[in-house]
């Protein structure tokens, strides 16, 4: 025991700032291995979405706890957000749930060569090219192409719809 030839009071004194500083050493280590564990899982999430380029084509290597997918972006017709979750449709209309968030698909579609997805609003990120009708008074988003096996109704807010229409108008015009 820490001074042991100490009178009782300050023994005690002793005893106790030796629990503390452990126990203040132990916190310290425990929120070093908090941060590292984070950012670990933060590293690992990045990795989740890759670009990867093949014969001079892009794909994204989507990875989660359950499935790979491997998909040409032009094959994405639009991601929306479901929580903490994302769901990804592709040309053929099945959703595929995606265990990490929507602005992970943000991030990394912004590092494509030909990037054609826009953001609409908080929860959608959409393919420009499959956009077929934007209606403000309906608030709704209609995707359509030659590809698609059916036609996409999304619902946006009136603000996102009126920035998406002004974007798309605004890249029309700089043809």
């Amino acid at each position: 025991m820490i001074g042991q030839n100490l009178p009782a009071k300050i023994r005690h004194f002793a005893d106790m700032a030796k629990y503390i500083s452990y126990f203040f050493q132990h916190i310290l280590y425990m929120g070093v291995s908090f941060t590292w564990i984070e950012r670990q899982k933060c590293l690992s999430l990045q990795r989740k979405v890759v670009i990867i380029t093949d014969s001079g084509m892009e794909w994204l290597k989507i990875s989660t706890s359950t499935e790979l997918v491997r998909v040409q972006p032009q094959d994405i017709v639009f991601v929306c957000a479901d929580g903490n979750y994302s769901d990804m449709y592709l040309f053929d209309g099945k959703p595929y749930k995606m265990t990490f968030q929507l602005h992970y698909f943000d991030e990394v579609f912004k590092k494509l060569k030909d990037n054609t997805f826009v953001r609409v609003g908080k929860s959608l990120i959409v393919n420009k090219n499959y956009i077929h009708i934007i209606n403000l008074t309906n608030q709704e988003l209609r995707l359509n192409g030659q590809n698609l096996r059916s036609e996409f109704r999304l619902k946006a807010s009136k603000e996102a719809l009126k920035e998406l229409k002004a974007l798309i108008e605004q890249e029309g015009e700089k043809a």
